[in-house]
């Protein structure tokens, strides 16, 4: 084989192995990394939240929630070391609190990959993580509620719940959880926040004090 040869079989194969590997690239950004859209959706309800410090109580604001699939949100108020979640029946669950959180302040989570069920010690509290990638960030002067009631809270469960110490909920592609979840198809919704006494209340149907929370 002369070098013309050589050469065209080498810019040949560079070419195809490139193409390879950015199909392969592409495949797995789309599959595991958080949208732009996902990301600018957690950034915006962050400035929405320290805007509700200037709201009045009972003054309601609706976002619109874009969430990727295997991602999850988890609120903590800021004396919580965890979020507890407790079913009516059994399935109770725990998160902790993240080092990105910072000490004596309300935090809100965004678990980017790798949210799930830990490895099962304890059927009966499950500790929920996220493996792989996690973003936080704090609030001084605005506060969660310590406890929110499934009544409160409007996201759908197989039974009724209340949470302690925060909030979490998901969109799972597949797989086991105990928490609530947003529907698979659904990667916009309407959450509200909701001003009360020092704090904001998150929930998916307002008013998001049915009954008072302290």
């Amino acid at each position: 084989m002369n070098k013309k040869g050589i050469a065209l079989g080498f810019l040949v194969t560079l070419i195809l192995g490139l193409l390879i590997f950015g199909s392969t690239a592409f495949f797995f950004s789309r599959c595991f990394r958080l949208s732009d859209k996902g990301l600018e959706s957690y950034e915006a309800l962050v400035e929405n939240i320290q805007a509700m410090e200037k709201k009045v109580e009972g003054e309601i604001e609706a976002h619109i929630l874009i969430m990727d699939k295997e991602t999850a949100l988890i609120g903590f108020t800021k004396e919580s070391e965890l979020v507890q979640f407790d079913a009516s029946i059994g399935g109770d669950s725990y998160f902790e609190r993240p080092a990105q959180c910072a000490e004596n302040k309300s935090c809100l989570c965004l678990c980017r990959e790798g949210f799930g069920d830990k490895e099962l010690f304890d059927a009966w509290n499950i500790e929920v993580i996220c493996e792989t990638s996690i973003l936080c960030n704090s609030f001084e002067n605005i506060d969660f509620p310590s406890k929110i009631s499934s009544e409160d809270f409007g996201l759908a469960h197989p039974q009724s719940y209340e949470f302690r110490g925060g909030f979490m909920f998901t969109r799972k592609r597949h797989g086991f959880t105990t928490i609530p979840k947003m529907e698979i198809g659904t990667r916009e919704k309407a959450i509200y926040l909701e001003r009360y006494k020092e704090g904001v209340a998150l929930c998916f149907d307002p008013p998001c004090f049915k009954q008072d929370i302290s």
